[in-house]
This record gives C-alpha cells, sequence and structure tokens, in this order.
C-alpha cells in the first residue's frame, strides 16, 4: 500500500520549497523504521529513519499519522524475554 513520506533534503541541496519533499513509499517494502534526532542547519528536527527492502535509506520528517502512532504506542507488547524469564522495560545494571 503506497503512503506519503516526507524525506529531509541535503543541507547542500538548494531548495525554495522547504527542506522535505513528498514521495510515495510501499509499506510493505519497509524493512526498519526507527525515531531520531537529524541535526539540520543548526537546528535538531525529530523524525524516522527507514530502510527499504531494496537497500535505499531515507530521513523522513513526516510519516504517516498511523505508523508513527503505531511507533509511539507502547502498551500491548509482549515483555522483552531473556532464559524464558520477562524482562523489565529497564535492564538493572550488572554491577548491582
Amino acid at each position: 500500500m503506497l503512503k506519503a513520506f516526507k524525506i529531509l533534503k541535503n543541507e547542500n541541496e538548494p531548495t525554495v520549497e522547504g527542506i522535505d519533499y513528498t514521495i510515495l513509499i510501499n509499506v510493505d517494502h519497509i524493512t526498519s523504521m526507527k525515531p531520531i534526532n537529524i541535526p539540520f542547519g543548526g537546528n535538531i528536527i525529530e523524525g524516522y529513519w527507514l530502510r527499504l527492502l531494496n537497500g535505499k535509506k531515507y530521513k523522513a520528517t513526516r510519516v504517516p499519522e498511523e505508523l508513527a502512532l503505531l511507533m509511539a504506542k507502547k502498551e500491548g507488547m509482549a515483555p522483552m524475554m531473556m532464559n524464558g524469564e520477562a524482562q523489565s522495560q529497564t535492564p538493572s545494571p550488572a554491577y548491582q
């Protein structure tokens, strides 16, 4: 399914329209997506790092709302398991 994403332009690219441009990406081809802070022109932009099946990588400034909500959603996730035991969200220090 195709969805519109806003992709960050290179700082070196001359632009009149803004800092990002729209592309359509098939969400079935996204292999990973993670939130990142992007330094751009002396500012920090909250965005997403996208990796696709074809190996292409993008810094997205905006993603479809349902994907952003999915990334922000923490409830409904299974606990992390290690050696058959549930682990807490914040690992305890090994030096206790």
